[in-house]
């Protein structure tokens, strides 16, 4: 009796030992020269409040090394009102070119903000989007109410910023998997009280990355943060500035195929479960 109990503990924490071993991946990383083409184009995916700016004052703009530069993007992108700081998520947002001063500052009074969503195509050369006031009409409204002593905060908030195309696999590998991170900006936020303009920054390196699992490669993008704040002459304005690193990353995942789970699990309990015969014994003449 105590046997067979011994028996079966055994069994049982072998078995529970051989599927964690099944379960467990292994994770091997290398850093190599990344020898891939410039020319392509790299998606930047964006979820952003500014609780404090209306839309109306918002212009999003991007630019880069080579001399590319469009303005006031508004393909593939969203904009919802807030009100006190809560997404309006059943009003989509368009833009009145005849918005007026008075339209704005009854706006900011009533604490509308903006949240933004969407994503543009850049070039894979160092360059920057940016949202801003630097249109000139709207330029024109917030010296005015600069002057006024009304207040144009850009304090924001990074709901979603990453690269790439693959957004849903790369959400599921980064909860998977937490070392590679591919979000490092998602929850940042920057308020700073000061009732002067602000100029917010953010500096971002970019790292090509390839996630190799099953034989099946990803490309994905990571991306390391560096960011300031100061006073400026110009309007507020929120930055993201990014450069591409001249390396990229390979992870290769690896897991126990099921057959092996298999033959380990018969190679420790079939002899195991031996212990359980019970030979005839003779008696001795």
């Amino acid at each position: 009796m105590v046997v067979s109990i011994s028996c079966t503990v055994i069994m049982v924490a072998l078995f529970i030992s051989s599927l964690s071993e099944y379960l467990t991946t292994s994770t091997m990383s290398q850093m190599l020269i990344d020898d891939s083409s410039s020319e392509a184009k790299l998606k930047i995916i964006f979820s952003i409040e500014f609780p404090s700016v209306p839309c109306d004052l918002i212009y999003m703009d991007s630019r880069d090394l080579i001399g590319f530069a469009a303005e006031d993007l508004q393909n593939d992108i969203s904009r919802k009102r807030m009100v006190n700081g809560v997404v309006q998520s059943r009003e989509r947002w368009m833009r009145n070119e005849g918005v007026t001063y008075e339209d704005v500052k009854v706006k900011i009074k009533k604490g509308e903000g903006c949240f933004i969503e969407g994503s543009t195509m850049v070039n894979k050369v160092p360059g920057n989007v940016h949202f801003s006031m630097h249109n000139e009409k709207v330029a024109a409204i917030a010296q005015r109410l600069s002057a006024e002593g009304v207040r144009v905060n850009f304090a924001h908030k990074i709901v979603h910023f990453s690269f790439g195309s693959h957004e849903h696999q790369a959400k599921s590998i980064q909860k998977k998997y937490p070392e590679i991170d591919l979000f490092p900006l998602e929850g940042t936020s920057m308020n700073e009280d000061i009732r002067l303009p602000i100029a917010y920054q953010y500096y971002l390196n970019v790292v090509r990355t390839v996630v190799e699992m099953s034989g099946k490669p990803v490309e994905l993008y990571q991306y390391t943060i560096s960011k300031s704040y100061g006073l400026t002459h110009d309007m507020p304005a929120l930055f993201f500035k990014y450069e591409m690193s001249p390396l990229y990353v390979r992870y290769e995942i690896k897991q126990k195929s099921i057959w092996h789970f298999i033959v380990n699990v018969c190679a420790t309990h079939v002899p195991v479960s031996y212990t359980h015969l019970t030979l005839p014994t003779t008696p001795y003449v």
